[in-house]
């Protein structure tokens, strides 16, 4: 969790109030990033074994 300064108080340059910064995409586990990225290298091979599956059965037609 990180946290942002919403207050600077100029006198001291120092932060008078601090607020959590939550990025729009939350910080993954690394078992939830290995698993993302699985997911998304299943996908491709998906597209690309279909993909050559069509080309090779448009090419066995006369």
């Amino acid at each position: 969790m990180a946290y942002v300064c919403e207050i600077v108080d100029t006198a001291t340059q120092a932060c008078a109030q601090w607020a959590v910064y939550s990025p729009f995409l939350p910080e993954l586990t690394d078992e939830a990033r290995d698993a993302l990225i699985l997911y998304v290298l299943k996908i491709f091979a998906g597209v690309f074994i279909i993909r050559r599956v069509i080309q090779l059965i448009q090419k066995a037609r006369p």
